[in-house]
């Protein structure tokens, strides 16, 4: 779409079957997501960089949104501070207080961002928070702990939007989730309790009788290999 004179623009989103959406309004490179219900009239208010510095009403979900994406956003621009102020010092020990500073804040800003997704778990908004991450993160919190969160955001949103898209595709992330969880504990399990080699033994180059059991107790790693 284009502005006006005025910088004013507006126009009509198609919601797919008629259900609640999840957009991103952009311009160049920066965006602002929204939560688009039926019959919803937004009102999106932008200065400046559109990213940082915008309002928008007449969407609570996306309200919720904004509250979310500002979180992320000033804490990467913080944390990028940080980190470049220790890469410019060279005093040992202002390296270590920036340091500590940087993980403070890193995990000030992990637990303000599950507080969101806790508070609103009921909401899009808190769907689309579970997949947001700082840059170069990879984690939302704890790693493969992670997944509560995205079974009780599904309980909830589930109530509020029964036949959303979002909800199946969270779903089904919660089961691959679990799947890699039930495989991880069963290759730990087998680990604990090894399985015995099979009793092989054989000749080598030499003629020598050579039994796989005394090779795998010096602890190194073998590779047999079979050929005829």
């Amino acid at each position: 779409t284009k502005t006006d004179e005025k910088g004013a623009f507006e126009f009509d989103i198609k919601l797919t079957d008629n259900q609640t959406s999840i957009f991103n309004i952009r311009c160049g490179e920066e965006f602002i997501p929204i939560i688009a219900s039926p019959g919803e009239n937004i009102i999106l208010t932008s200065m400046g960089r559109l990213s940082q510095n915008y309002r928008i009403d007449g969407s609570a979900e996306s309200e919720a949104v904004q509250q979310v994406s500002k979180l992320l956003t000033e804490g990467a621009i913080t944390l990028a501070d940080l980190s470049k102020q220790h890469m410019g010092e060279k005093d040992e020990a202002k390296r270590q207080t920036l340091t500590q500073s940087y993980v403070k804040k890193y995990y000030e800003i992990k637990r303000q961002h599950i507080g969101f997704i806790v508070r609103n778990a009921s909401s899009l908004a808190a769907l689309y928070a579970l997949y947001q991450r700082l840059p170069g993160d990879d984690i939302l919190f704890n790693g493969e702990g992670d997944v509560v969160y995205y079974r009780m955001v599904a309980d909830s949103v589930c109530i509020n939007y029964p036949t959303s898209r979002y909800l199946v595709a969270l779903q089904r992330d919660i089961k691959r989730m679990e799947e890699q969880m039930k495989l991880q504990t069963e290759l730990s399990e087998q680990l604990a309790n090894p399985v015995g080699f099979p009793p092989v033994s054989l000749p080598n180059i030499y003629g020598q009788k050579v039994e796989l059991a005394d090779i795998v107790a010096k602890n190194k790693a073998t590779l047999v290999y079979f050929w005829r």
